[in-house]
């Protein structure tokens, strides 16, 4: 009896399963494993995918950070570049490059304003900048339109260095600025302007321009631009460029040449000035050659080179008298060369003669000038 009911406890046991779970259900279960497993893997490919777009997207950003950063850093080098060329050349089209240079900069950080990801804090002070800079660059256009920086329509000059006729004509571009400092000269009593504005410290002794809203002292006024009849020449390229023209005892040599005939013969003598600025192109030009770089003649079968004059040079020429006399050049020009004894030290208007005032340089070949060395207690050192 004992055995026969453990016989049907076994089997009970052995039919547990099939009461608890059907054969459907067991396949069911079984086929629902895999895809347990399959949703799993989706969900989980899924967050994934879900991070790797963020991480693309947040370096797309930085790519773009980097781009906006690096044109924002060529816009300030190109206001940088600006800055320095109108301090050293103050002229229109360096503040309109300014002003160009300005907006760039002001684009690019706003690309880089959009993509800042860590809000304001880092590109606040970068603004505040630039509102100001804007705001100065803006004056300063104001400024220029005002006063006239454009060089081709004049030269620019301080007032220490005008004449008197350059003050009380016309030669001064600007009508406002031209009675502004008409008007500050009749006050201090005239005179030298060296003298009235040599000093740059002492601001009341200087002109001022009326604001437009009539508030304020007015800008100051140092440089004034003048009408001239002088060729400018441009040199230096791009933002450096600007132009200039030679002034006052600007020449630097004067090349004397002797002009022959069919036979070989001098006939005349005759001149080239070759200025300082002309020196200086020469010198660039023949940098790192051997020999002289400056003072080269320009022979050819009817012109003879004779001798190069530069101011302070002595020659020897006959006198009134006949007698040869020492001379020192004391300035020169296409026109004339001014010749000083060499036992005087200056020869003024009052004293110019037509024997030391040279208005044809063939009297010196008449004359049979030559130049001369001296030594250092001013004796004449032989050939």
């Amino acid at each position: 009896m004992q055995h026969q009911a453990d016989l049907g406890n076994h089997n009970r046991f052995l039919q547990w399963p099939k009461i608890a779970l059907s054969v459907r259900s067991r396949i069911i279960a079984i086929a629902a494993i895999p895809v347990a497993g399959f949703l799993v893997n989706g969900t989980a490919f899924h967050v994934g995918e879900t991070a790797v777009e963020t991480a693309l997207a947040s370096d797309r950003a930085a790519v773009a950070m980097v781009e906006a950063s690096g044109d924002l850093k060529s816009a300030v080098t190109s206001i940088q570049s600006a800055a320095r060329s109108f301090v050293a050349q103050p002229r229109q089209e360096m503040a309109a490059q300014l002003d160009n240079g300005l907006k760039q900069a002001v684009a690019h950080f706003r690309r880089i304003e959009a993509l800042d990801l860590s809000g304001r804090k880092q590109t606040e002070p970068v603004e505040r900048i630039l509102n100001r800079i804007t705001f100065n660059v803006t004056e300063l256009i104001k400024e220029v339109n005002t006063l006239g920086g454009d060089e081709s329509g004049g030269i620019r000059k301080e007032l220490a260095k005008l004449t008197a006729k350059e003050i009380s004509g016309d030669q001064i571009v600007d009508p406002s600025v031209r009675a502004a400092v008409q008007k500050k000269y009749a006050e201090l009593g005239g005179g030298l302007p060296s003298k009235l504005w040599g000093n740059r410290d002492d601001l009341n002794n200087f002109p001022r321009l009326p604001s437009k809203s009539g508030s304020g002292p007015g800008t100051i006024i140092r440089k004034v631009r003048l009408r001239t009849d002088a060729k400018p020449k441009s040199i230096g390229q791009d933002v450096r460029q600007r132009n200039i023209a030679s002034g006052k005892d600007s020449n630097y040599a004067s090349m004397v040449y002797a002009v022959l005939d069919a036979a070989g013969n001098e006939i005349r003598w005759e001149h080239e000035i070759i200025t300082r600025l002309e020196a200086h192109e020469r010198l660039s030009a023949n940098h790192g050659q051997p020999g002289e770089k400056v003072l080269i003649p320009q022979e050819s079968e009817t012109r003879k080179f004779k001798f190069a004059l530069r101011k302070n040079d002595m020659i020897e020429a006959d006198g009134p008298d006949g007698t040869r006399v020492l001379y020192r050049i004391q300035s020169f020009s296409q026109s004339e060369v001014q010749l000083c004894e060499h036992a005087c030290s200056i020869v003024t208007t009052k004293d110019r003669t037509l024997w030391n005032r040279i208005t044809s340089l063939d009297n010196l070949r008449k004359r049979n000038a030559r130049i001369v060395r001296m030594n250092a207690i001013g004796e004449p050192v032989p050939d």
